[in-house]
C-alpha cells in the first residue's frame, strides 16, 4: 500500500506542476478564448491525476520540476519531492525516489548516533504513517460522497417522467443527442441536475411548472443538461471528483476541481447560446438567476446541476458571449495540442534514447588521515548499456603496469600519486576504451555503505586470517554462507595472502561482491535509496558524477531491474612477471582492445 501512496504522491506532483502552468495561462488569456478550450485544458491535469504512466517526448517540460519525473514513478526523485515528482515522473521522473526523500532521516540519524538501519527504518515509518492518514482521508471522503448520493437518489425515487415529449424532442433536435436519456420531475429538489451513466436521467424540480410560460425556461434547462450529456460531463465530473478524493491532501487539486467545474458550466452555457436559433442570452441569464435562488448544496459530489455555482460570473460571461472567430478556434486547438504534448509527456532519457553505454571506474582507496598519496587497492570498470539493461564488469589488477613518463609503475602506485582523471586517461590508452566517469571510495565509505543496505549475503570460500599493523588491518573471517556487515565485507575484499593465486583470486572475489551488492534482494534497496546513500558516503568519496547524474543513472538501472543474467564479467589477457622479486601484470593491449570493443 505504501507503493500505491508513493505513486499517488508522484502523480499529484506532476499534476500540480501542470495545473500551475494552466492557472497562469488561464489568468492571462482565459477571457480571450472560448470556455470550452479552458475546460479542455483542465483535462490534462485530470489525466495526470489518474494515469501513473505516459509517453516520452523531447518537448516535455516536466524535467524542470524534477530531473527524474518521467519514470514512475520515479516521480519524488524524477519529480519528485526531490525527486523523482516518470510521469513524472514525476516523471517516469519516482516512487522509489520519494521513499528516499522521505527517508532522508538517514543522514540525520547517523549524525545523531543512531545506526543507518534505524535511520532508514524511521523514514519508512514516516511513509507508513502518511499512507495510513491518506487512506483514512480517502475512506472518509468516499463514504461521505456515497451517503450523499444515496440520499439524493432516495429523494428523487418518487420522480415522475415528463410527459411533454414535444418539448423534449424539439430540444433534442437542436442538440442532436444520441446517448439514451430520460427526463423526470420531482417535488423533492430545488435545482435541476443529471444523474446516471448507462441511461442518464435529467431531474427537474416541480416548481418550474407552476408558471404559465414555463416552457421557455424549461427549454434553456433541458438544452443545458443535454449538452452536458452529449459531452459526457456526467462521466467526467464524477471521475474528476474521484481523482480529487484520491489526491485530497493536495490543496492545489481542490482549486483545480473548483475552476474546472466553473469552466465546464460556462462552456456549457456558451454552447447553449451558440446552438439556439435566436439570441437567448438575456432569457437564459434570467433563468439561471431564478434557478440559483432556489438551489441547494446537494451537488457537491459530482452531480451536474443547472444552477450550480458562480452565478455572477456565468451571467456576465453569457451576456458578453460572442461566437468565436475561426482563427480564435484554430489558435485554441493549437494551444491545447501544445499544452498536451509538453505537460502530458515525460522527459526523454538521453542515455536510453541514444543507446549510451555508461562507463564508470570505481577505485577503492585505503582509509587515510591525509587525503594525499592515499594507496589505491582496487579498480573495477563498469559499463552499463541503458537500452538493454546489460552490465559489464571488468576488474583491473592493481599490479597492472602503467607507463609513467619514461618508466613502468604499478597501477596502484600510479593512482596514489596522480589524479583520477590521469588514471582514467592512462587506462583509456591501454584498453582502448572511453572512460569518462569515476568514483573513488575509501574503506570507511565502503563499510558505511554495506551497513546502510543491511549487509550482503556471501558464501565465504575459506577461513581468512591476516594482520597488517601498518595498515591497521585485522582479518578474521570464517568460511561459509553468511550476511556480511561493513567490517566483514571489508575483510573479504582486502584479503589476498591466503589465496593460491594471490591478487588474481582477490579481484575475482571483489567482482563477486560487487555483483552481490547490485543484485541483493533483502535489506535496503540501493536504487530506491540512492539519494540517502549518496549523502551518507559523500564525505568519503571523490567523483566527477554529480548527485543529479547519480539519480538519473539509478533511475535507468531501476527501470530495467538488474538481474544476475544481465551481468557479464570480462577478463583481460595478461601475463605475470617477477622482476626483482616484485610481481608485475602486463596486459596484452592489442588483444585487450579486441575483447573490450563496444563493451565500455
Amino acid at each position: 500500500m505504501t507503493n500505491i501512496f508513493m505513486t499517488v504522491v508522484n502523480m499529484s506532483i506532476t499534476a500540480t506542476f501542470a495545473a500551475l502552468i494552466i492557472f497562469v495561462f488561464r489568468s492571462i488569456f482565459g477571457k480571450k478564448i472560448p470556455k470550452l478550450f479552458s475546460y479542455a485544458l483542465w483535462g490534462i491535469v485530470l489525466l495526470r491525476l489518474v494515469l501513473p504512466f505516459s509517453f516520452s517526448s523531447v518537448f516535455s517540460i516536466l524535467d524542470k520540476v524534477n530531473p527524474n519525473v518521467g519514470q514512475y514513478g520515479e516521480t519524488l526523485s524524477q519529480t519528485y519531492l526531490t525527486p523523482n515528482l516518470d510521469n513524472g515522473a514525476l516523471s517516469q521522473q519516482g516512487i522509489e525516489e520519494t521513499q528516499a526523500i522521505l527517508g532522508n532521516t538517514l543522514e540525520n540519524a547517523v549524525r545523531g548516533g543512531e545506526s543507518v538501519s534505524e535511520g532508514l527504518a524511521q523514514g519508512n515509518y514516516i511513509i507508513i504513517g502518511c499512507t495510513v492518514i491518506w487512506i483514512i482521508g480517502v475512506a472518509a471522503l468516499l463514504a461521505y460522497s456515497i451517503i450523499s448520493y444515496l440520499k439524493i437518489t432516495r429523494r428523487v425515487s418518487t420522480a415522475t417522467r415528463l410527459k411533454n415529449k414535444e418539448l423534449i424532442e424539439s430540444c433534442n433536435a437542436i442538440v442532436k443527442l444520441r446517448w439514451p436519456f430520460e427526463v423526470y420531475v420531482s417535488d423533492q429538489i430545488e435545482s435541476p441536475f443529471v444523474c446516471g451513466i448507462l441511461r442518464s436521467k435529467i431531474i427537474l424540480p416541480s416548481f418550474l411548472f407552476l408558471k404559465e410560460d414555463y416552457e421557455k425556461e424549461l427549454q434553456h434547462i433541458l438544452l443545458h443538461e443535454m449538452v452536458h450529456i452529449k459531452r459526457f460531463d456526467f462521466i467526467l465530473k464524477p471521475l474528476a471528483y474521484i481523482a480529487l478524493i484520491i489526491h485530497w491532501f493536495n490543496p492545489v487539486m481542490w482549486f483545480w476541481f473548483y475552476l474546472a467545474s466553473k469552466d465546464m458550466e460556462m462552456s456549457c452555457d456558451e454552447k447553449v447560446i451558440k446552438i439556439s436559433r435566436l439570441d437567448q442570452r438575456e432569457s437564459y441569464a434570467n433563468t439561471l438567476l431564478e434557478i440559483s435562488m432556489k438551489q441547494n448544496n446537494l451537488f457537491a459530489e459530482g452531480l451536474l446541476g443547472f444552477g450550480e455555482s458562480n452565478i455572477g460570473e456565468r451571467v456576465k460571461n453569457i451576456m458578453k458571449y460572442k461566437k468565436p472567430k475561426m482563427w480564435v478556434i484554430a489558435a485554441s486547438i493549437l494551444i491545447i495540442a501544445i499544452f498536451g504534448i509538453v505537460l502530458l509527456s515525460n522527459p526523454m532519457d538521453d542515455s536510453e534514447s541514444n543507446n549510451e553505454i555508461i562507463s564508470v571506474l570505481f577505485m577503492g582507496a585505503c582509509e587515510a588521515d591525509s587525503g594525499e598519496n592515499t594507496p589505491v587497492d582496487s579498480f573495477v570498470l563498469m559499463g552499463y548499456e541503458a537500452s538493454t539493461g546489460n552490465l559489464n564488469i571488468l576488474s583491473i589488477p592493481r599490479d597492472t603496469v602503467i607507463k609513467d613518463e619514461t618508466r613502468d609503475t604499478k597501477l596502484g602506485n600510479y593512482a596514489a600519486l596522480h589524479s583520477p582523471e590521469q588514471v582514467i586517461q592512462a587506462l583509456n590508452n591501454i584498453l582502448g576504451v572511453n572512460i569518462s566517469k569515476y568514483i573513488k571510495i575509501d574503506t570507511a565509505a565502503f563499510r558505511d555503505f554495506i551497513d546502510a543496505i543491511g549487509g550482503i549475503s556471501y558464501d565465504v570460500p575459506q577461513d581468512m586470517y591476516y594482520d597488517d599493523p601498518m595498515q591497521g588491518l585485522h582479518i578474521d573471517l570464517k568460511k561459509g554462507l553468511q550476511v556480511l556487515d561493513g567490517n566483514k565485507a571489508e575483510m573479504l575484499v582486502r584479503f589476498r595472502k591466503g589465496y593460491s593465486e594471490g591478487d588474481i583470486t582477490r579481484i575475482d572475489v571483489q567482482k563477486e561482491v560487487l555483483v552481490a551488492i547490485l543484485t541483493q534482494k533483502s535489506g535496503t534497496d540501493i536504487f530506491k535509496n540512492i539519494g540517502s546513500l549518496y549523502d551518507l558516503v559523500s564525505n568519503n568519496i571523490e567523483t566527477n558524477i554529480d548527485k543529479k547524474e547519480i539519480k538519473k543513472y539509478s533511475a535507468i538501472a531501476r527501470k530495467h531491474s538488474i538481474q544476475m543474467e544481465d551481468i557479464k564479467e570480462i577478463n583481460l589477457p595478461f601475463s605475470v612477471t617477477l622482476e626483482d622479486r616484485i610481481s608485475y601484470i602486463r596486459i596484452d593491449e592489442e588483444e585487450a582492445q579486441k575483447v573490450l570493443k563496444d563493451e565500455f
